[in-house]
């Protein structure tokens, strides 16, 4: 996953990409990285005996095992990664002379938070920002995990949050890594490698006015190589991940955050031994009631003679380094693969026990290793997490069959279910490649899972389609022994005309349709339909002739929302109503306007209980721009549509971003005053739509945006600039009396 992130650094850096360019990524590895300048090893070359291959390969298979069993000894695992060596050579002929071995971060406390005031960051002559006000009991917002209580919005009249959450989450009671959180009255922006904390009811008391309470930098060092991405909340602490590619470990720093003052202090900070967690639309860590939940994967081709074993460390200063820390795994606690692999992966799920960070005390997680197919696809439930794996080598072109006929042909696959609560693991051996995690879903029992024949279309292919099919399986199936899923178990689904598919499930439908050729969706004929499947009965599957393609699909209530184009003139949003018989309620189109960043967390909705509510995404008004890639970091504006109690959806205008970047290629703002140092590439995004506290804004690169629902129009309240505080909007005193 890290592979691509890694190299689009270094194309960005050969075109001289502004603030990446103090975090050089190595164009040649992606995720198990070496210093450029050190030299490579040069290959050794051989050429297989007669008879080798068939030997390897029996070799080879002495060690997997059908049931769910541990490798007895490091010994034994050394043995088994020689033999995937002597498969690969006696197959092709040739390896590589050296592995390079993962280095490990020597592990906490840094003290209190580097921070860019004493004092509260407050506008000069405001004595109201001075005096924040602590909110009542009765009116406190409290986010912890994915628990949350809104007063309404008698402007909007609508008052749940979607999902329990501030931020557009999978699945209810499982909180998601994302840039924007809340705790009670404060909004936290993680961004540039900073914590901006916002107060919104900053002011005399009772007020409404957005302040910039804290502004802490997550770094310790600007010339670290660090990725900051995602942020949980648990309590009154913060937990930010991110990636450190020199010491090729995933990094986890814990905040506290004084809800009185808005005042945050660091508490630790952990390293935890991996690969490049990074994926271009999942996310890699959930939150569960107060349990981290975190996926690590391992290149087994790596945990040669001399290898230090995957560890979770606590951060010191070089003055007080020791070698401790507690190890995440080692290998006796690896699984063995159940069938040949040859690309051995070691993927992990660690489940972290969040509680008091103190120094002196370690991070415990508890770890599942199973050595499996170098690609997953992870998927996390309230009780389970699972693991879908397929073999990257079947993705390439030439061991493709382009005439396949029937699902037994589909790509083999390994899904694993590993329980939070620590139970044992189990498996099923399946066919079958889910175009994303939206494409895994768990409800009343069962797995349930969309799945395409292969990852890839064929060399030479007039017509890509995804040949589609759909899986419904007891949990119970998921046992210790490996077994192949019944054939009757799959049910074949419509085609959509492409290989590329969006979809996502609801608790009683999966609706799924064509992406186009490319995220922009513009489609070179016309688009077919798209499919509502229940759940339960997928021989029951409806077409829905929206007339666009989908680039998005998104639970709104117990509805769907699409994305998609039809055509140049704009976006169009339509809503399927799944109440009873599926059916289009209604869409619109946003005249000159194009979606312009492509993660889930990019749209949200708030839904009332009798579908009515508002929705909001980014926009631009360019379309020449809009190509939604993950490395794109210039503000949007923020779209809004209301839908009402019969599903008509309406739009209502744009809270639009006033701070233009410098240069569209350029990854600073471009703001007087402000820099960024660190994680300066907005991979995850920067611009969010947050419904919370009965109130509507809009995160916009360094805006957040307050804007208030009158007939027809959204119309804006209030902005701060977080990067400059001092920058408020000509209305801030107005909502200040309010």
């Amino acid at each position: 996953m890290g592979m691509w992130r890694s190299l689009i650094v270094a194309l960005a850096l050969a075109a001289g990409a502004g603030g990446a360019a103090g975090q050089p990524r190595d164009p040649y590895d992606g995720d198990l990285l070496q210093d450029p300048s050190e030299p490579r090893p040069a290959p050794r070359w051989h050429k297989p005996e007669p008879g080798q291959r068939e030997a390897a390969e029996r070799d080879l298979a002495r060690f997997s095992s059908p049931t769910l069993t541990r490798f007895a000894s490091e010994a034994e695992f050394r043995r088994y990664l020689d033999a995937v060596q002597a498969v690969e050579q006696a197959r092709n002929g040739w390896y590589a002379a050296a592995s390079r071995r993962v280095q490990f971060a020597l592990a906490a406390t840094s003290g209190d938070v580097q921070s860019d005031a004493a004092e509260p960051v407050c506008p000069e002559n405001d004595p109201e920002c001075a005096g924040a006000v602590q909110s009542s009991e009765s009116d406190s917002i409290s986010v912890t995990g994915s628990r949350i209580r809104a007063p309404a919005n008698r402007s909007v009249q609508v008052s749940k949050v979607t999902n329990g959450d501030i931020t557009n989450n999978q699945m209810r009671n499982v909180e998601e890594g994302d840039i924007v959180k809340q705790i009670n009255q404060y909004l936290l922006v993680l961004q540039d490698g900073r914590i901006f904390v916002i107060d919104t009811r900053g002011g005399r008391p009772g007020g409404r006015r957005l302040l910039l309470a804290d502004r802490a930098d997550v770094y310790r060092d600007p010339k670290e190589e660090m990725w900051y991405d995602e942020m949980l909340v648990f309590g009154d602490r913060i937990l930010i991940t991110g990636y450190s590619y020199d010491e090729e470990s995933t990094e986890l720093s814990v905040f506290r955050l004084d809800t009185a003052s808005g005042r945050l202090k660091r508490e630790g900070v952990f390293y935890i031994s991996s690969n490049d967690y990074y994926s271009s639309s999942n996310y890699a860590t959930r939150l569960i009631g107060d349990n981290l939940v975190i996926y690590t994967p391992f290149e087994a081709s790596d945990m040669t003679a001399g290898y230090d074993w995957p560890v979770v460390r606590r951060w010191m200063p070089e003055s007080s380094r020791e070698d401790a820390g507690r190890p995440l795994f080692d290998a006796a606690q690896i699984y063995r693969p159940v069938r040949g692999v040859e690309d051995p992966t070691v993927h992990t799920v660690s489940v972290c026990p969040l509680g008091p960070v103190g120094p002196g005390r370690d991070l415990e997680c508890r770890t599942t290793a199973f050595v499996g197919p170098d690609s997953a696809q992870w998927y996390v439930t309230e009780t389970d997490a699972f693991l879908w794996m397929t073999s990257r080598d079947e993705y390439s072109y030439d061991n493709q069959k382009c005439d396949s006929p029937g699902p037994q042909d589909f790509l083999p696959a390994l899904a694993y279910r590993v329980p939070v609560d620590g139970s044992a693991p189990g498996l099923v051996a399946a066919r079958g490649v889910p175009p994303d995690q939206f494409s895994l879903h768990s409800v009343g029992g069962r797995f349930l899972a969309l799945l395409k024949e292969r990852q890839r279309y064929c060399r030479g292919e007039r017509t890509p389609e995804a040949r589609l099919s759909y899986l419904n399986i007891p949990l119970a199936d998921f046992a210790a022994t490996v077994r192949e899923v019944p054939q009757g178990r799959y049910a074949a689904l419509p085609g959509v005309g492409s290989h590329y598919i969006a979809n996502r499930f609801t608790d009683r439908y999966l609706v799924y349709g064509s992406l186009g050729s490319h995220r922009r969706g513009l489609s070179e004929k016309a688009n077919p339909p798209v499919y509502a499947v229940p759940v339960e009965s997928p021989g029951e599957v409806r077409g829905l002739g929206v007339g666009h393609t989908v680039i998005r699909a998104e639970q709104a209530g117990d509805d769907i929302v699409l994305t998609g184009y039809r055509d140049r003139e704009g976006l169009q949003v339509t809503l399927i109503d799944l109440d009873r018989r599926p059916r289009i309620a209604s869409s619109v189109r946003l005249d000159q306007r194009f979606e312009s960043e492509g993660r889930s967390h990019a749209f949200n909705s708030l839904i009332e209980a009798d579908g009515s509510g508002v929705m909001g995404l980014p926009t631009i008004s360019g379309e020449n721009r809009s190509s939604r890639a993950s490395w794109r970091s210039s503000a949007s504006d923020l779209s809004f549509l209301t839908v009402d109690r019969s599903g008509r959806l309406s739009r209502i205008g744009e809270l639009e971003r006033r701070v233009e970047y410098a240069d569209d290629d350029d990854d600073e703002d471009g703001i007087p005053g402000y820099s960024c140092e660190v994680s300066c590439i907005d991979w995850y995004g920067n611009s969010r739509p947050i419904f919370t506290d009965g109130r509507i804004f809009a995160l916009t690169g360094t805006e957040m945006i307050e804007g208030r629902i009158y007939p027809g129009e959204i119309m804006e309240v209030q902005r701060l600039n977080i990067a400059r505080p001092g920058e408020r909007s000509a209305l801030a005193a107005a909502v200040g009396s309010n």
